[in-house]
């Protein structure tokens, strides 16, 4: 094998490299990228379902406060 050859070979195994690195770090993002949306959706969750809580906690000591 000669210079140009391995040289020719030792590029495309860079490229190779490179496209699977690129490809990882895409697939790692998508997925971290739907951890933060599942978590912030339950957060708004959480947070709509301690208001309501509070609301009907308000809302059953208002008879009881006037009665």
């Amino acid at each position: 094998m000669d210079a140009s050859v391995a040289g020719v070979v030792g590029a495309a195994i860079g490229v190779l490299g490179a496209v699977a690195g690129g490809w990882v770090s895409v697939v790692g993002q998508g997925r971290q990228q739907q951890r933060q949306l599942r978590a912030e959706r339950e957060y708004r969750r959480e947070a709509a379902r301690r208001e309501a809580y509070g609301a009907l906690i308000a809302s059953t000591k208002l008879p009881s406060a006037s009665w």
